[in-house]
C-alpha cells in the first residue's frame, strides 16, 4: 500500500508541475506577435507614371506595409539579398515613412514621372518591433504605358518575370512557343 501512495503522490506532483509550467508559458505565447505577412501589390502605368495600390492583410497594428519601385534589370539583386531595396540610390521611388499602410487597410499611391524603361514594384511588411521585412512579389511596368508588354498582354508571356525570377527556363520557352501562336 505504501508504494502505491508514493506513487500517486509521484504522479500527483509531476501534474501539478506540469500544469503550473504550462500556465507560466500561455502568457508569453499569446503574446507572441503573428507571422508578417507580405502585402498585395498592384501596378500599373499611367502615362509616365506608376499607380501603386497596396493591400497591408496583417491585423497586428504593427505592422506596416509600403511599396518601391526600381529598374526591373535589378530585381535579380533583390531576389538575391532583399536588404538592397533599403541601400540609397536602389530604389526610385518609396512609400513615405509617413504614408505607410497600416493593418488590414489599402491605399493607392501614384509615382513622379519617370523616363522611359522597365521598372518592377515591390511591396513590403515591416513590424515595429524589428525583423526582415516580407517581400512580395514584384510586377513589372513599363513606361510609356505598355511600350514594351502592351502585345504580350494576351499571349503566354504576360508573367515573364515569373518565369526569369523561378529559373522555369522551361516554362518559359513553352510561353515563348504559345505565344507566338496567339492571333495578331
Amino acid at each position: 500500500m505504501h508504494v502505491r501512495t508514493r506513487n500517486l503522490f509521484t504522479r500527483s506532483v509531476a501534474g501539478v508541475a506540469i500544469a503550473g509550467a504550462a500556465a507560466l508559458a500561455a502568457p508569453a505565447l499569446a503574446s507572441a506577435a503573428p507571422a508578417v505577412k507580405a502585402p498585395t501589390v498592384t501596378a500599373a502605368a499611367a502615362s509616365s507614371t506608376i499607380t501603386v495600390t497596396v493591400a497591408n492583410p496583417n491585423t497586428d497594428p504593427s505592422v506596416t506595409c509600403g511599396a518601391h519601385a526600381f529598374a526591373a534589370s535589378r530585381a535579380s539583386e533583390l531576389e538575391k539579398d532583399p536588404s538592397k531595396l533599403f541601400e540609397p540610390g536602389f530604389t526610385f521611388w518609396k512609400v513615405s515613412d509617413k504614408a505607410r499602410v497600416g493593418a488590414s487597410d489599402t491605399k493607392s499611391f501614384t509615382t513622379p514621372e519617370f523616363n522611359d524603361g522597365v521598372f518592377a514594384v515591390v511591396g513590403e511588411c515591416t513590424s515595429a518591433s524589428g525583423g526582415t521585412p516580407v517581400l512580395g512579389k514584384p510586377q513589372v511596368v513599363s513606361l510609356p504605358e505598355d511600350a514594351i508588354f502592351g502585345s504580350l498582354r494576351n499571349g503566354a508571356l504576360e508573367n515573364v518575370l515569373d518565369f526569369v525570377l523561378e529559373g522555369n527556363i522551361d516554362g518559359l520557352i513553352k510561353a515563348i512557343s504559345a505565344g507566338s501562336s496567339q492571333p495578331a
